[in-house]
């Protein structure tokens, strides 16, 4: 189990993900240290941002003699989710570093479409379509509710799940075990 005391590194593209992901570190975990890395302004700047930021938190993260979690979060867009996972593979390569391996403890997160895709889905218990647009009608969704089932959701068995998760969800719940593991 981790240390609840370690530093928590959030490296998210945008405000929604810091949001929806630090209520979960704090409310759920129980992690008392979070240093939240500030998003940049502007219309896409947020995904070159992580991109840029990972291998240097990555690299944070393993060195040193502070147990340090890092968690990752970005949007698919139009992307495919497995396409984003390389990219941040391919990042890390570039600067030298090794890939993520299973006892990393970083955790990375990738909605598709975006997180307001997860957070009507989970607030309302909906089936949602990972190609449509969702962030008009997110205004009408309890984001603490959202939090809460995404949690409750994790643990479950995966055959418990309801079939309402999406493909992007149901891969998060796999990534929670990187902040319940050390």
């Amino acid at each position: 189990m981790i240390d609840r005391r370690a530093e928590v590194i959030l490296l998210c593209e945008d405000k929604a993900h810091q949001s929806f992901f630090r209520r979960l570190l704090k409310n759920h975990f129980k992690f008392q240290n979070v240093r939240i890395i500030p998003v940049p302004d502007g219309k896409g700047a947020g995904e070159q941002h992580v991109r840029k930021k990972y291998p240097v938190e990555v690299s944070v993260v393993r060195k040193g003699h502070v147990t340090r979690l890092l968690v990752t979060v970005i949007d698919a867009d139009a992307k495919s989710v497995e396409k984003h996972y390389d990219e941040l593979n391919a990042e890390l390569v570039k600067t030298e570093q090794n890939m993520r391996e299973k006892g990393d403890p970083i955790a990375i997160f990738i909605p598709k479409h975006h997180i307001e895709t997860w957070i009507v889905c989970l607030s309302k218990k909906v089936k949602v379509s990972e190609k449509e647009n969702y962030k008009r009608e997110v205004q009408e969704c309890d984001m603490s509710k959202a939090v809460e089932q995404f949690f409750s959701l994790a643990l479950l068995a995966v055959e418990q799940r309801p079939a309402y998760c999406p493909d992007s969800l149901t891969r998060a719940f796999s990534e929670m075990e990187r902040l319940r593991k050390k």
